[in-house]
């Protein structure tokens, strides 16, 4: 059984990432004549770039990574044979992995590496940032150079307040980043990574990364009540905000196109609404799902991953109708106020 398709533009290629009952298949679209499959069982994770995929196999202590579409592999091994991956962010060449294992009934150890590709060594490094942080880093170039990105943040904006009223410490809250070569050459040596700080979040509020692209750092600043976040783009040439707006919601994610800023959205799923903003801040729709759910209770609707014609916004679902579930995609007309269910998965693509 089909379960979901993701379509890979690595240097002017298409390549499709194919998950089925029990297994990943992956392999070059031609319109000709399709190109050699490659197998993975179904518990691989990948991690990509511009023109890379990463295929990470975790089978006790022994980690392989194969380098797609080249199909290189490489084999090395974890530290304890109980870990398990929980995490990966792949650079130019170069993959950052976090791992966990259960120390006890109440507490786990997180266990951060980093893999150069081209040396073909794996090492192990402490960094409590990296740990504790809800989120992978980024890694992306800038003006060509590869920089490393993380937040650090040990708390969700929502425990903000509730943290304050126990009188429990300050937590900092920053955007860090260090040159990649600089946290290469610290690894390696085994020595503390001295982070630069990006942006700090101001009293009372959260930051998250909303997106990297190749210029832009784009940055959700969101007050400990969720009623009100600011969206920051920084532009990294000019080393300053160059867009910040407020809107007086919280705000989940958003839909770009390459490095601009179509739309942002809110996922209220207790109320089960979605409010979409513009990328002024202007409200745009707020569909309400909660008669659709009902009427398809086997259906999830998990992602926005387009709008068009400023009319149809397209979600990624999960179908558990069957044994296995797969993904289709449902489209929402905003002026008939009409869910469509569809099973073309041509919708998920990564270019």
């Amino acid at each position: 059984m089909l379960i979901s398709v993701k379509f890979y533009n690595l240097k002017g290629k298409i390549y499709s990432l194919v998950q089925k009952a029990e297994k990943y298949i992956f392999r070059q679209e031609n319109v000709d004549m399709p190109g050699e499959c490659v197998v993975f069982p179904e518990r691989t994770q990948f991690a990509c770039n511009d023109t890379k995929i990463y295929a990470i196999e975790n089978n006790e202590k022994n980690l392989k990574i194969t380098i797609l579409p080249e199909k290189k592999e490489l084999f090395y091994e974890l530290s304890d044979a109980d870990e398990s991956i929980i995490g990966e962010t792949a650079g130019n060449d170069s993959l950052i992995i976090r791992s966990c294992r259960d120390v006890s009934d109440y507490e786990q150890e997180v266990k951060m590496y980093y893999i150069d590709i081209n040396a073909d060594k794996m090492i192990m490094f402490k960094d409590s940032s990296l740990e504790m942080s809800y989120r992978m880093p980024y890694i992306s170039v800038f003006e060509g150079k590869e920089y490393i990105l993380a937040e650090n943040s040990k708390i969700e904006p929502y425990e903000l307040d509730e943290a304050r009223q126990g009188n429990v410490e300050t937590f900092d809250n920053d955007i860090l980043i260090l040159p990649f070569d600089k946290f290469k050459e610290s690894v390696v040596k085994d020595e503390k990574l001295k982070w630069d700080i990006l942006l700090t979040a101001k009293e009372g509020f959260f930051v998250t990364v909303l997106k990297v692209t190749k210029s832009y750092v784009w940055f959700l600043e969101t007050i400990a009540d969720e009623t009100k976040t600011n969206i920051i783009k920084y532009d990294f040439i000019k080393g300053a905000a160059v867009i910040n707006f407020s809107i007086d919601n919280r705000i989940d994610d958003g839909i770009f196109n390459e490095e601009n800023l179509l739309y942002l959205y809110k996922w209220n799923g207790c109320k089960e609404i979605i409010d979409i903003y513009d990328n002024q801040g202007a409200s745009f729709a707020s569909i309400d799902y909660s008669e659709f759910i009902e009427k398809n209770k086997d259906l999830e609707l998990e992602e926005i991953v387009s709008v068009s014609d400023e009319r149809y916004v397209t979600f990624v679902a999960s179908d558990y109708s069957e044994d296995e579930p797969y993904q289709c995609r449902v489209e929402y007309d905003i002026i008939d106020k009409k869910f469509t269910v569809s099973n073309d998965m041509g919708i998920e693509s990564e270019v």
